[in-house]
Parts: structure tokens; C-alpha cells; sequence
């Protein structure tokens, strides 16, 4: 009985280890002498293979002493029978080994010089570990910045850029709004805008709104909600407030988007303070060569 229960102790040991595991020589006590082991890590906890309690607590075969990294041991009687040990410790580790009676003593069995390397190489894999994280976020990091930055600089061009579309326009009121060229990349579109005010009232821009129509769809009416799709715009660029007989540039980051050749897309503009709005309507095949960046 006492074999098997030293076997099933070991083989628990050797199927349930996720750490280092250790194999610790015997160890040797008696009733005059005790065995101390040293460990490099707080014991969790200590388990004999057959030291049950008496109806007091007490344990009968073997007296233990637990503090901090250290456990001591002592026979409680001269009978008391070969057993298995297993400690493991708070870092994970687990020593396991034989407790039994005898004279040859060793008082101190130091194994804490024990499972260090392993214990470096942990923590070395764990920094490891977490560097590559912090690299892998910092690239996520500067990869939203890059497309960030890239965003401003190609609103930047579309608005430098010379003007592709003549024809995209309207005039309304003395002013002309005119789409003068249009750019895709993955994620954007970028229009370019020419605002050139004729008349002698400054022009404030409050708002601008883009919306596109699929085309004929069947069974919905032309140009009915259903059929058309509103853009987000992103990001407005360029001055807002147009001056008396003056011209200005206004650049816009929109979702990408796509209107069928049968579709329109319409951008309005709105007066703040004021009644003067304009449409420019654009057919959608005129918007099916538009340059890439």
C-alpha cells in the first residue's frame, strides 16, 4: 500500500508539472536529528506521500516546519515509514524526492542555487516576450501616424494639384463653385474645390454637404431616399470665408466611395448668415477615370 501511494504520488508529480521540476536526494531524518531544505522561492506548499494527522491535528510520522523558503522535518517515531515528498514553490517550481529514517544526517539540503538559470531564462523569454509586444504596438502606433500624416499630405497635393475638370460645376448668385479635381487612394477620396466669389458680399461657407445617388434601381423611384447613399466627410482644409471678388481653394477627405455610371453625386453648399446655397451635380460617368494616388 505504501508503494502505491509513493508511485501514484511521483506520477501525479511528473503528469501535472507546467515548471521546472527537480529531483532532490533523499532525505535522512531521525528523532534526535532534523532535515532542513533551503529553496530559492516562498513555499506554496509541502505534501508527504503518508503523514496523515491524529484527532488533534498532529501529524503522526513526521513533524513539519514551514516558513517563508524553507521546511523542516523530524521523525516523530522510530517507525515512522519511507515516504514521498513533493514541495512547490510560489515561482511554480516543484522538488519532489524521498523522506525516510536513518543515521547518515544531513542537516541542510540547499537547493537554492536550484532552477535559477530557469527561472533567468523565464524571465528573459517574458521580457522577450513583451518587448516584441511593445515593438508590435509601436509600429501599430506609427503606422497610424504614417497614414495620418499621408492623409494631410495628399489633401495637401489634390489642393496644389492643376485643376483636371472643368465641367464639374455651377454658378449661383455671382459665385462659382467648381469641383476641379477628384483623387482616390485605399481608404479616401479627395476633391478639390474652387470657390471664386463675383460679387461684392463676402461669401462664409457654413456648410458642406455630399451625398450620391446609385442610379435606376428597380422598383425604387429616381433620386428617391432609398436610392442614394450620404458621404462622410473627414477633414475640410482651405478658407472657408471667400472674400469680395476674390477666388479660394478648398480641399475635403471623404470616405472613399464609388457612384455607378448610371449614378450622380451632388456636393452642396451653404451660406452662414445667409441664403445663398449652391448644388454642383456630377454624373457618374464622368467620375470613372479618377486618379489614384
Amino acid at each position: 500500500m505504501k508503494r502505491i501511494i509513493f508511485i501514484l504520488t511521483l506520477a501525479l508529480v511528473k503528469t501535472t508539472i507546467i515548471n521546472g521540476q527537480y529531483r532532490m536526494e533523499d532525505i535522512v531524518v531521525n528523532m534526535k536529528n532534523t532535515a532542513t531544505l533551503n529553496f530559492n522561492s516562498n513555499i506554496d506548499y509541502v505534501i508527504f506521500g503518508e503523514n496523515p494527522q491524529d484527532s488533534k491535528g498532529n501529524f503522526v510520522n513526521y513533524q513539519v516546519f514551514q516558513k517563508d523558503n524553507t521546511c523542516t522535518f523530524k521523525a516523530v517515531k522510530e517507525t515512522a515509514p519511507e515516504t514521498s515528498i513533493v514541495v512547490r514553490l510560489v515561482n511554480g517550481n516543484i522538488f519532489y524526492g524521498i523522506v525516510k529514517m536513518g543515521s547518515n544526517v544531513k542537516i541542510l539540503y540547499d537547493y537554492s542555487n536550484i532552477g535559477k538559470e530557469e527561472d533567468k531564462q523565464k524571465n528573459d523569454d517574458e521580457l522577450k516576450e513583451n518587448e516584441k509586444k511593445d515593438e508590435n504596438k509601436n509600429i501599430k502606433e506609427n503606422t497610424k501616424v504614417e497614414e495620418k500624416d499621408r492623409t494631410d499630405e495628399r489633401l495637401g497635393l489634390i489642393m496644389e494639384s492643376k485643376d483636371k475638370y472643368f465641367n464639374m460645376g455651377v454658378k449661383e448668385s455671382g459665385i462659382t463653385y467648381q469641383i476641379a479635381n477628384i483623387k482616390n487612394d485605399s481608404k479616401n477620396t479627395y476633391i478639390k474645390v474652387k470657390v471664386k466669389n463675383d460679387t461684392g458680399n463676402d461669401l462664409v461657407i457654413d456648410g458642406i454637404f455630399m451625398k450620391y445617388f446609385l442610379g435606376k434601381v428597380k422598383g425604387i423611384k429616381k433620386n428617391n431616399a432609398g436610392n442614394e447613399e450620404r458621404v462622410t466627410i473627414k477633414k475640410v482644409k482651405g478658407k472657408l470665408e471667400v472674400k469680395a471678388y476674390s477666388e479660394e481653394v478648398i480641399g475635403i477627405v471623404t470616405d472613399l466611395f464609388a457612384v455607378g455610371d448610371k449614378g450622380k453625386l451632388m456636393v452642396r453648399f451653404e451660406e452662414k448668415s445667409g441664403n445663398r446655397t449652391a448644388t454642383i451635380e456630377v454624373e457618374g460617368s464622368e467620375l470613372q477615370k479618377i486618379d489614384v494616388y
